[in-house]
C-alpha cells in the first residue's frame, strides 16, 4: 500500500490532518483501506475533555482517531487471487490446511490415518478433513478455489511409506512433494513462510510497477488510467484542484515515508520539492 497525508480539502472534518493507506488494485484504481486522523485539541475543546498537568493546571487533551475497514478483505482477495480462485495468506485463512484422503476399495486404514493426522495437526493449525465422497480431483479444485494455503494428500502408498504429499496453494519450483508424516508440522510451517514471501514479493512488485513519476499533466492523466501518478505540487489548493480536474482523478496526498526527486509544480511551474500521489479511488 501507499501511505499519504491527505490534502486539506480531503481531511477528516475537524482534524489537524489525515494520513491514509491506499491499495493499488489490479484494475489500476485505488482503494482506501485505513486512515489515521490527528484531531489535535479540536474535539477536546468542543466536549471539554481535559486533564490535570504536573503543575495542577487543566489542559485539553490531544486525540487521534484510527479506522480500518472490511476493505482490507476486498483488497486481499483482489490482489492475491488468481484464475484458480482465492489465494489466502496463512495468517488470515479460515482453513489453513486441508487433509484429503485418497480412497480406493478397502481404504479404512487410510481414512483412519487421515482422521488421526487431522486431529494431530489441529493442535497447531486450522484444519479440515475432507471425508466427502467426491473424487480427489474435485476435492482439489474446491479447496484451491477456497484459497486454502496447504493441501495434504494421503493414499495407500503414502501410508505404506510413512509419508504424506504436501501441495501448497502457491509455490516456486515443484508443486507437490512427499514428506515424512511424522515431520509434517515443520514442513507446513516452511510452506507458510514461503507462501507469505511469494505473495508479498508479488504484491510489492505490482505496486512498484504501478507507480510512475510524471513531469506533465498529460503524462499524469495517462498514468492514472492504469495506476498511480506522482507529480510535483507547490502546496497551493488551487493547483491541487487543477490537477484533479485536468487528470480526472483525486489528489490522494503527499507521500509519507517515501521521497521523490521533484523540482517544480506540474501546474504553475513554481520551484518545489513537494509532490502528491494521484489516483482514481473506488
Amino acid at each position: 500500500m501507499i501511505v499519504s497525508k491527505r490534502p486539506s480539502w480531503d481531511k477528516f472534518p475537524g482534524a489537524e490532518y489525515t494520513v491514509a493507506l491506499d491499495v493499488l488494485m489490479p484494475d489500476g484504481k485505488t482503494l482506501q483501506v485505513g486512515t489515521v486522523h490527528n484531531l489535535g485539541t479540536n474535539f477536546a475543546k468542543t466536549f471539554d475533555i481535559t486533564y490535570e498537568d504536573k503543575n495542577g493546571e487543566q489542559q485539553y487533551v490531544n486525540q487521534t482517531c484510527y479506522g480500518i475497514s472490511e476493505r482490507c478483505i476486498a483488497s486481499l482477495i483482489s490482489i492475491h487471487g488468481d484464475d484458480g480462485g482465492l489465494v489466502l495468506p496463512p495468517e488470515v485463512a479460515p482453513v489453513q490446511v486441508v487433509v484429503v484422503p485418497i480412497l480406493f476399495k478397502h481404504s479404512e486404514d487410510v481414512m483412519e490415518s487421515a482422521r488421526k493426522l487431522s486431529e494431530r495437526l489441529s493442535k497447531e493449525f486450522r484444519v479440515v478433513l475432507d471425508d466427502s465422497e467426491k473424487r480427489p480431483g474435485a476435492k482439489f479444485y474446491e479447496w484451491e478455489l477456497r484459497g486454502v494455503p496447504v493441501r495434504l494428500e494421503l493414499g495407500p502408498r503414502d501410508l505404506e511409506r510413512g509419508e504424506v504429499v504436501i501441495a501448497p496453494r502457491v509455490w516456486e519450483g515443484e508443486r507437490r512433494r512427499s514428506v515424512d508424516i511424522d515431520a509434517v508440522e515443520e514442513e507446513i510451517k516452511k510452506e507458510f513462510e514461503n507462501i507469505e514471501k511469494i505473495l508479498y514479493e508479488k504484491a510489492l512488485s505490482s505496486l512498484k510497477s504501478g507507480l510512475k513519476l510524471c513531469s506533465t499533466i498529460e503524462e499524469a492523466k495517462e498514468q492514472v488510467m492504469k495506476g498511480i501518478a506522482i507529480v510535483g505540487w507547490c502546496g497551493e489548493e488551487e493547483c491541487g484542484h487543477v490537477i484533479e480536474e485536468k487528470c480526472s482523478c483525486d489528489v490522494l496526498g503527499e507521500p509519507v515515508g517515501s521521497e521523490y526527486e521533484i523540482t517544480e509544480c506540474v501546474v504553475c511551474g513554481r520551484e518545489t520539492d513537494r509532490c502528491v500521489f494521484l489516483g482514481r479511488p473506488y
